[in-house]
């Protein structure tokens, strides 16, 4: 299940950029936080140059 679709992608918001940041991959974080689909990183890195 998607931690978007449950809307808790506010509290993941900060996580998933700061392991990018980090220089963690996408199969890193996904494999470190199971409740995460490839497509929430996406949002969030797309939230995030809106924000830019």
């Amino acid at each position: 299940m998607s931690i978007y679709s449950k809307g808790t992608i506010e509290y993941q918001f900060p996580v998933i950029l700061n392991n990018l940041a980090n220089g963690r991959n996408y199969k890193e974080i996904l494999e470190n936080y199971s409740s995460l689909q490839f497509e929430d990183i996406q949002a969030v890195l797309a939230h995030a140059t809106l924000l830019a």
